[in-house]
């Protein structure tokens, strides 16, 4: 039985599926200011894996390839190495008895559909649940009107599996070939439905499809009550759940002030 204060940490440090760069660093960032030290202070047991030991990180300017996608190859290899990691280390545990937590340091948020889906290839008699933070919807599609072929705009395009998607990500699915989220298994946390990242057609489409949805506006009015209703609508569907942050659902001044806070201590 895997201990309950075990933790196994991932690293992903790639900068290969975005228009600008900086991601990769992430989790150098957040370990440099104590993560791990704190962790195990509180009495954790951390076990750290690389994700990406061999794979290319650096962040390079590039054209848009035939699928209307920025370096389509070498977010497929990233993601690809990505699996094969987190697989590897759900296998060392025995999960059967105990679900370990595992805390995966990206940058990236276009592993998302990845990490879903190597649990659910892992666990496949559990229901995996996915809390999406995020401010964007993020439904573009690379043939998209006015898309600037960024895949990180395409991360629910490839969760869903939704028409359109790009054929490389089809293999980060579901044993049975769907995609790892559909409206019975995903809450999305924080959405700025007046954000122009957010088109209509975007919003229609998760409206259309009875999506759960919690605005960020919402979640302003009563962050405690919205959290707690999301996390009781999962839980009642659900076995596991996965927690996808994407920082830009925190006010920067506020997130740049708790990272000063966190160095100090």
């Amino acid at each position: 039985m895997t201990p309950p204060n075990r933790i196994n940490l991932i690293t992903a440090s790639a900068d290969v599926g975005s228009v600008f760069p900086g991601k990769s660093r992430a989790p150098s960032g957040l370990q440099s200011i104590g993560l791990i030290n704190k962790l195990t202070t509180l009495g954790y047991e951390i076990s750290i894996h690389d994700a990406l030991p061999n794979e290319p990180v650096n962040w390079t300017e590039s054209h848009i390839g035939p699928n209307a996608a920025y370096n389509e190859a070498v977010v497929v290899a990233v993601c690809q190495a990505v699996k094969s990691n987190v697989t590897s280390a759900l296998a060392c545990s025995l999960v059967n008895t105990h679900v370990p937590f595992h805390l995966i340091l990206g940058g990236e948020c276009l592993i998302c559909p990845v990490i879903m889906s190597a649990l659910t290839h892992h666990m496949p008699m559990k229901r995996i649940g996915l809390l999406y933070v995020d401010v964007d919807c993020d439904l573009t599609y690379p043939n998209e009107p006015g898309s600037i072929g960024n895949i990180a705009g395409m991360i629910f395009t490839h969760l869903t599996l939704r028409a359109a998607c790009l054929e490389c990500m089809k293999q980060f699915r579901r044993p049975d070939g769907s995609g790892v989220v559909d409206l019975s298994n995903v809450v999305l946390f924080g959405l700025n439905s007046s954000s122009p990242a957010n088109k209509r057609d975007h919003l229609g489409y998760l409206f259309n499809e009875n999506y759960r949805v919690i605005t960020s506006s919402a979640i302003a009015l009563d962050a405690a009550g919205r959290a707690a209703e999301a996390l009781r609508w999962l839980e009642e569907r659900v076995d596991c759940i996965l927690v996808h942050l994407g920082v830009d659902v925190i006010d920067p001044n506020c997130f740049l002030w708790e990272m000063c806070l966190a160095g100090r201590g």
